[in-house]
């Protein structure tokens, strides 16, 4: 009933103006809410023909790509809205010049939200972005994404935590002082679960330390222990078994290392690097 209404509504509007890049879009969102993402996907692509700068098709897109389970379309629609963003900005900001000048203060206002709607949407693209590349094992990429997020919103705790678990990841443990200082800044309440968190990375990062001195001095099986005792008490630090399956593999200990990169992938089964060393 209603959605074969509003479907004929948006088509008729189309066929009146095939240039009206609104009509393509709310047809594409109507198409989508009936579940027929196949007929929406065409739609939002029209948009974005008709209108490069139309930021919402791109990340209708790009979530549309994420939810069926195609990353890297996501990625790319997420990167291409980015890369959109500066040139409407800069529309935008050419609308409240021109308002301003004729006195038209509705206009102005108008303007003024849709770019704070924009900063939002920019801020949103980098979250997913930075998942999608997490998810993707793409560490540097989502490293990058997530810096870019916080130097729009420095505040953003949940964008430095999830950075900062990814510093551990990869056993870059210089960083995550700074990111946990700047958490424990902007939300005083964490900081007795931090400082538990920074006795934990110190304790791992001074194991890490001896054991690159005792492999510097050819003495294998201190190196293992060493590693080893970081398993003990933290089983799921990555970076740790990343480097112990690295260890056993110089040393040409095959089994040790499989083992090592099995458990790998248990704990992070998007991590594909280990999926091609067990061959």
């Amino acid at each position: 009933g209603n959605f074969d209404e509003a479907t004929l509504e948006y088509q008729k509007a189309i066929r009146r103006n095939p240039y009206n890049v609104q009509a393509y879009f709310r047809l594409g969102q109507l198409l989508e809410r009936q579940g027929t993402r196949d007929w929406a996907i065409p739609k939002y692509k029209k948009v974005i023909e008709l209108d490069p700068t139309y930021i919402d098709a791109y990340v209708s897109l790009a979530k549309l790509y994420r939810q069926t389970g195609n990353l890297n379309e996501a990625i790319v629609y997420y990167t291409k809205g980015l890369e959109a963003i500066p040139h409407k900005l800069e529309i935008l900001s050419e609308s409240v010049s021109f308002y301003s000048e004729q006195g038209m203060h509705k206009g102005v206002l108008e303007e003024y939200q849709e770019l704070e709607r924009l900063k939002d949407t920019r801020i949103g693209i980098h979250q997913d972005l930075a998942s999608l590349y997490k998810a993707k094992g793409k560490t540097l990429e989502a490293i990058e994404e997530y810096k870019r997020l916080l130097r729009i919103v420095p505040q953003d705790v949940t964008g430095l935590k999830e950075l900062a678990s990814i510093y551990e990841e990869e056993g870059m443990y210089n960083q995550i002082k700074a990111l946990f200082a700047k958490i424990m800044e902007l939300k005083p309440d964490a900081g007795p679960k931090l400082k538990e968190d920074l006795l934990r990375l110190e304790k791992i990062a001074s194991h890490h330390a001896l054991a690159s001195i005792y492999k510097n001095q050819g003495l294998n099986e201190k190196v293992i222990a060493e590693y080893q005792k970081i398993i003990d008490f933290q089983p799921q630090s990555i970076y740790t078994l990343r480097c112990l399956g690295s260890f056993y593999a110089q040393l040409g200990m095959f089994q040790a290392a499989e083992n090592i990169y099995s458990r790998i992938i248990q704990i992070k089964p998007e991590a594909t690097e280990f999926y091609l060393a067990l061959g």
